[in-house]
């Protein structure tokens, strides 16, 4: 096998699609031919070589790396465990019950480790944020916090408290990679955020720990989209199991356009 050849496959294996990336190496190469093919400075022949083929080793040792964090960083999170998941599904909803015209029982914002946040822990919502109209309804960015002390598989509900008849939804987060994903029932599909959007009755990471992706620190990344269909009073109950713990909370989650 050629070099040339050798090299595009490596690089096939390991990168996302360049369009100009062929061109750049064959170049790279043709001027290592060049120097190969003799010139009238002899005695600098070897030395020119050996900086040109020392430049391509590093350009591909430099893309293939790239590459890799490329293909780590928008792999799908590890496969979460279907016996795990079954049991926290059978735990009952402790939603509260709120009648239609009453005032929404939001729960208070707490000064958590992540900062103010929702939740008694392990798990805190911390923010929503990047909300965008479909079809269907209104979407929002949740993101979340995970006490790094804890362990195991967690299964995220939610509820519209004050209207039985609005469905609420989570959808695979489309800013960015995410230890949280959607899961249990398909409830429908929704455009927003320029792309189709599966809307899922539930959200499930493994064990957060476990899915932590490169330059995140100690904490993993858990983002999911929430969407609130077309009607929701916007009061929406979550219920958060894991291993250990069960807590609930109630969020006044308002768009802002």
């Amino acid at each position: 096998m050629s070099l040339k050849a050798e090299i595009r496959e490596a690089l096939d294996e390991e990168l996302p699609r360049a369009p100009t990336l062929e061109s750049d190496l064959s170049a790279v190469l043709a001027d290592l031919r060049s120097h190969r093919s003799g010139t009238p400075h002899r005695r600098f022949r070897a030395p020119l070589t050996l900086i040109a083929a020392g430049l391509v080793i590093a350009l591909i040792g430099g893309l293939i790396l790239v590459g890799r964090y490329w293909r780590d960083l928008n792999s799908p999170p590890q496969t979460v465990n279907q016996t795990e998941l079954k049991n926290l599904e059978s735990r009952p909803g402790l939603f509260p019950t709120v009648s239609p015209g009453a005032e929404c029982p939001a729960s208070p914002l707490q000064l958590q480790v992540p900062g103010l946040a929702y939740g008694d822990g392990p798990m805190f919502l911390t923010s929503a944020d990047s909300w965008a109209r479909g079809g269907w309804g209104d979407w929002v960015q949740l993101n979340f916090a995970f006490d790094p002390g804890s362990h195991g598989p967690i299964l995220l509900r939610i509820r519209d408290l004050k209207n039985a008849q609005s469905m609420v939804a989570f959808a695979q987060n489309p800013l960015g990679p995410s230890a949280l994903i959607p899961a249990g029932r398909v409830l429908g599909t929704d455009h927003a955020y320029d792309r189709e959007l599966q809307m899922r009755s539930e959200a499930v990471a493994q064990d957060p720990r476990q899915t932590l992706l490169p330059n995140q620190g100690p904490r993993p990344s858990l983002r999911v989209l929430l969407g609130l269909q077309t009607g929701s009073s916007h009061c929406i109950g979550f219920q958060i199991d894991g291993p250990m713990f069960t807590e609930n909370f109630v969020v006044p989650v308002t768009p802002y356009f």
